[in-house]
């Protein structure tokens, strides 16, 4: 059996510009929650890390976002569970990308970041996996990130193929056939056991014929709507045999609510207490 845990769209260094004064606060949350993932990757002896894409809010984190990531890659790769790195749109392999100028790989021999939109396979011969991922370089496409899979799994000889993906599945009016579309179609044909995807911050099932795939969603609230799904706030934990099974863990302790507000009824914005 391979055992997963994949996470996706932790936005290490967001600005959080409307939470004012508590903007730092859900900064240092942010990589509370990256670090949990971790700690969970070990404490269930997880052979694979999947990081779907969004690792940090832009191409340009602070060096302590970095140095901190670099710090959670030792720990895993301490415990020798292969972690995969996949750029996302936030940080995603334009010039200048965070992932060309830092090594996050550098004497991490189990740490493997897809930095080159010319490679998408690595072969894991140690755990018997493929992981497939196609980085890229820019953060709106018509490009499918996924439509590669059909025919590049066919030549895999390892009992394990999985996939990573970041873009969006596509819904009438919920996905823009510019934000790297993938299709119902395109995930039941890809060949793989397991499709992980990121860029929709709410975890979310979107299996699709004999091919087993999950958002992540953000295991921290973020700034962006989380809806969909069962919400922010969970990595996965992903049992591979013959098929993939999904199971969902808690990370963040905090629980979103929507509330509509009648301004109408107020005098001025100060007098709406949070």
């Amino acid at each position: 059996m391979l055992r997963i845990i994949h996470t996706s769209d932790i936005h290490l260094g967001a600005k959080f510009a409307s939470l004012g004064k508590k903007a730092d606060t859900q900064r240092q949350a942010l990589k509370n929650a990256l670090a949990k993932v971790v700690d969970h990757a070990l404490a269930s002896k997880a052979n694979l890390m999947l990081i779907t894409g969004d690792l940090f809010d832009s191409n340009f984190p602070s060096p302590q976002s970095v140095s901190f990531v670099r710090a959670q890659c030792a720990r895993l790769n301490e415990a020798r569970i292969w972690t995969m790195i996949l750029p996302g749109t936030h940080d995603c392999l334009a010039k200048g990308s965070v992932y060309m100028r830092e090594d996050f790989s550098h004497n991490l021999s189990y740490v493997y970041v897809f930095n080159d939109a010319a490679i998408s396979v690595k072969v894991i011969t140690d755990i018997d996996a493929t992981i497939y991922a196609k980085p890229s370089a820019v953060n709106k496409s018509t490009e499918s990130p996924v439509a590669f899979l059909a025919s590049a799994v066919k030549s895999a000889s390892t009992r394990y193929k999985i996939a990573m993906a970041h873009g969006s599945v596509q819904i009438e009016g919920k996905s823009a056939p510019d934000d790297m579309p993938v299709s119902l179609r395109e995930v039941a044909e890809s060949g793989v056991q397991y499709l992980a995807l990121g860029h929709w911050h709410g975890a979310q099932d979107f299996s699709f014929g004999n091919t087993i795939a999950w958002y992540a969603g953000s295991p921290e609230v973020t700034y962006q709507e989380g809806k969909g799904g069962i919400g922010q706030g969970y990595a996965l934990e992903v049992d591979v045999m013959e098929t993939a099974k999904v199971k969902p863990v808690k990370i963040s302790e905090k629980i979103v609510r929507e509330v509509d507000i009648d301004m109408q009824i107020y005098e001025n914005a100060e007098n709406v207490v949070f």
